[in-house]
């Protein structure tokens, strides 16, 4: 899906849900806004954006904002362009439905329902709704930005097709191209996301795609992994001892195994201390069903008054430490999830600053780190003797 006249500004702030202010070519202007969400993380001052021109006497303003850039990662942000470049993408056979489509109509009425589209293949009929996805936060996207009641009718209409005999697909469109995984947003709304996992093991077929985005247009990319499971951060109990200790475990086998001088010998983690930690309400477990990660969560940290380089974002931070995933569960998206629920937890509490520290050997980490957002700061000492790499994140208070 292309688009016609572009030109460049800066975003100032959104008056209403349709209506916004950008700065264009030094001029203050007037700019539709294509998408009812919230946007609350795209929608900041001075973020600079993309939006098309209409000069059409029957408009109320001349733009149309169609995108918007959010730490190098240019997003649309279009509403509409999701169901038309899905509709380029059957034409071109691009989508794995598993069948080829010979033919299909779009805004199909089906008894009290009207699907986005109706496809058909050999020996197949089938629904299709289609869902944009703008919210994007350390390389794991997600759906919705809030509560959605015609969202959640559209997937119980779904699951109702299926009882008539039909296939049903649900496609997720990620409005940009960078995150590697995709979970509903049980915090946002969680009755749409529960409902999505039950319809979905009832036989509704989830699919996922990021798109490739420039100024000038949009088309869909590849296909990308998802994950409907309720992933919960909680306050870790005794019971979770053994499943601690097996992650710092396995923790310490792959830093030796990287050849890392970090959680060996006497400097291991263990939990001798668990009862304080408890009592403190500190340590903390990622459950998908099972812990699969964990991370200890201070408010203040001593080694941290001892920086060789600055802090750039204040003293109201939390700290983290012991951040581990299970061997197990590696490599499959885990660390930044848990890095999601830490940053929603500092913001519950008004914590306005994440701050981390890692062996400065650690590449695995600090790739992880950078890639999310945090930007190195300095060299601490842990317990005053071992030096560390020091990285920190501002957060945005809501």
């Amino acid at each position: 899906m292309k688009y016609q006249e572009i030109v460049k500004g800066n975003f100032i702030e959104r008056i209403n849900r349709f209506i916004g202010k950008v700065i264009i070519d030094g001029k203050e202007e007037l700019v539709y806004i294509p998408n009812t969400g919230r946007c609350e993380e795209l929608f900041i001052r001075n973020a600079q954006c993309y939006l098309s021109k209409n000069d059409s006497p029957k408009r109320k303003t001349k733009y149309t904002l169609t995108s918007i850039l959010k730490n190098e990662i240019l997003i649309n942000v279009d509403s509409t362009a999701p169901n038309n470049v899905v509709e380029e993408a059957i034409k071109e056979n691009k989508i794995d439905f598993g069948f080829e489509v010979k033919g299909y109509k779009r805004e199909f009425k089906f008894d009290k329902s009207r699907f986005d589209f109706y496809l058909e293949g050999e020996n197949k009929k089938a629904f299709l709704e289609v869902k944009g996805v703008t919210l994007e936060n350390n390389g794991l996207a997600s759906f919705p930005d809030a509560p959605t009641k015609r969202g959640l009718k559209h997937i119980k209409e779904l699951s109702m097709a299926i009882d008539e005999g039909y296939d049903a697909y649900i496609l997720f469109l990620i409005q940009m191209h960078g995150p590697n995984e995709f979970f509903p947003n049980y915090k946002r709304h969680y009755d749409f996301a529960k409902e999505l996992e039950m319809d979905n093991q009832k036989g509704v077929k989830v699919l996922v795609y990021d798109s490739l985005v420039s100024p000038y247009e949009i088309k869909i990319l590849d296909k990308i992994n998802y994950n409907l499971d309720h992933i919960i951060l909680r306050l870790a109990e005794f019971s979770d001892k053994k499943a601690i200790e097996k992650i710092y475990d396995d923790g310490s086998k792959s830093l030796h195994a990287m050849g890392v001088d970090q959680w060996q010998g006497s400097y291991k983690p263990n939990l001798s201390n668990m009862q304080e930690l408890l009592n403190k309400e500190e340590l903390f477990v990622l459950e998908d069903k099972v812990p699969v990660a964990t991370a200890i969560l201070q408010t203040y940290d001593s080694d941290y008054e001892d920086i060789r380089g600055e802090y750039l974002y204040g003293k109201k931070y939390l700290s983290i430490h012991r951040f581990a995933v299970a061997g197990n569960h590696r490599n499959k998206g885990y660390a930044r999830k848990l890095l999601n629920k830490i940053e929603d937890l500092a913001v519950e509490m008004g914590l306005n600053v994440l701050r981390i520290d890692t062996h400065k050997d650690n590449y695995k980490m600090q790739h992880i780190l950078r890639s999310c957002g945090f930007r190195f700061a300095g060299v601490i000492y842990f317990k005053g003797k071992l030096p560390r790499d020091s990285f920190e994140k501002p957060l945005r208070i809501k």
